[in-house]
């Protein structure tokens, strides 16, 4: 497969009142095409500000894009001012959030939310735009799609609202679907259906798909690759086999051992025993310190070493390699 996406280097910092805070720190990573990648780590690793930078969602200030490339399809996003990167949102790149209530405008209908998305997107006549609208709707399992086209956002269930979400995410055929923590609010059966539905579309469409989540049987069920995020860096990358039959990062391997597991009684539930660094005096600070064994041997500075292909990890220089450098 070829590369769609190539994130080199990304690091994005906020202004705040007490300092810069560095979100995304040295973050690289690819997505071929038709390939479905997992973001997963705890809240406040950095998924949804790495992913959101792809399209530059991030507003200027105070966000700062300190430093990367964000090459799709060949192009660096990165540079693009507003107008040039609004031809890829929604058209070639496309976003489905977390809470579809938020996402949907409630004061419009579905059908007109819809159709609005067609016509300015695809340039199609409103007559075209509706019977498209239709298919949609029908495309994403949504039942009665005529009578819910006439319908508000608040007369769906969740699992319907996010369908509409996937919907009009889906519009103008996009290479690059980003699925921002999709199942979080529903319910086990409506997830599944909505896994089922995110899969399916993108084997039919050949879509590619970064999708973020706290959900490591979500990951296990639908992910070709999982990119495990923690403090605003990558700590490892695998095929989704690596990473759950062989985790070698502390941090990985805290994650699956937190995940429960209602086979056996396993007692009180394993907790990770570091402590988040202070967002804006991180420059060094790792946070997996605490988790590596032999820590007393190792220095403050980290990086990357490739294992083999879309396989690597994130390590601890030893004390004597980090001494030289300096």
């Amino acid at each position: 497969m070829s590369r769609l996406l190539e994130v080199e280097n990304l690091q994005i910092s906020f202004e705040t009142f007490f300092g810069e805070v560095q979100a995304v720190r040295g973050v690289s990573f690819g997505v071929d095409k038709g390939e479905l990648v997992a973001i997963v780590g705890e809240s406040g690793s950095g998924k949804t500000v790495t992913t959101s930078a792809i399209v530059k969602l991030l507003p200027e200030p105070p966000a700062l894009y300190k430093n990367g490339k964000i090459v799709f399809d060949g192009v660096d996003l990165l540079p693009m001012k507003e107008k040039e990167i609004r031809k890829y949102r929604g058209k070639e790149i496309s976003m489905i959030f977390q809470d579809p209530m938020t996402s949907l405008n409630p004061t419009m209908k579905i059908g007109a939310q819809i159709i609005e998305g067609l016509v300015k997107g695809q340039g199609v006549d409103k007559k075209e735009a509706y019977d498209r609208a239709i298919e949609i709707l029908e495309l994403v399992s949504v039942p009665e799609p005529e009578k819910r086209m006439k319908q508000y956002p608040h007369e769906f269930s969740g699992g319907m609202r996010q369908r509409v979400m996937i919907a009009l995410a889906m519009i103008g055929n996009p290479k690059l679907l980003i699925a921002d923590e999709p199942t979080t609010a529903l319910d086990v059966t409506t997830q599944d259906k909505v896994l089922e539905l995110i899969k399916r579309l993108q084997q039919n469409s050949n879509t590619s798909v970064i999708f973020i989540t706290h959900d490591l049987g979500v990951v296990a069920e639908i992910a070709d690759r999982v990119l495990v995020m923690y403090n605003g860096q990558i700590v490892e990358t695998g095929s989704v086999y690596d990473i759950f039959d062989n985790p070698l990062h502390p941090y990985t391997i805290g994650l699956m051992k937190a995940n429960p597991n209602v086979s056996r009684d396993s007692g009180e539930l394993y907790a990770l025993p570091d402590v988040v660094p202070h967002p804006v005096y991180k420059e060094k600070e790792d946070g997996t310190y605490e988790l590596c064994e032999g820590k007393e041997h190792i220095g403050d500075d980290t990086e990357i070493i490739e294992l083999g292909k879309d396989r690597s990890l994130r390590v601890h220089l030893e004390k004597e390699e980090t001494e030289l450098k300096e």
